[in-house]
């Protein structure tokens, strides 16, 4: 159960930073105006 529980806050953990990452990186690319270039592949 222990386990289970630390095994849960680490992914969260994982997740938060993937959030983070990815909220940078997307402010990074607004700015640099390549947001329409990344929508355009999809």
């Amino acid at each position: 159960m222990e386990e289970e529980e630390r095994v849960r806050r680490n992914n969260n953990h994982v997740l938060l930073t993937w959030k983070r990452f990815f909220a940078a990186k997307n402010r990074r690319v607004s700015c640099g105006g390549e947001v329409l270039v990344f929508a355009a592949r999809f």
